[in-house]
């Protein structure tokens, strides 16, 4: 794979490497679940 890469042009690597980390981002989020939050201020008057 790094030959590969190492034989692609600065064009074509920086567009695999944007596709790489969105795809990152996007697997280490889907095991997550959001709890939906309250803020409670605490020193209202």
């Amino acid at each position: 794979m790094r030959k590969q890469l190492d034989a692609m042009d600065s064009e074509e690597r920086q567009e695999v490497e944007e596709a790489s980390a969105v795809l990152r981002k996007a697997r280490a989020s889907r095991g997550r679940a959001t709890l939906p939050l309250m803020v409670i201020n605490r020193r209202s008057s």
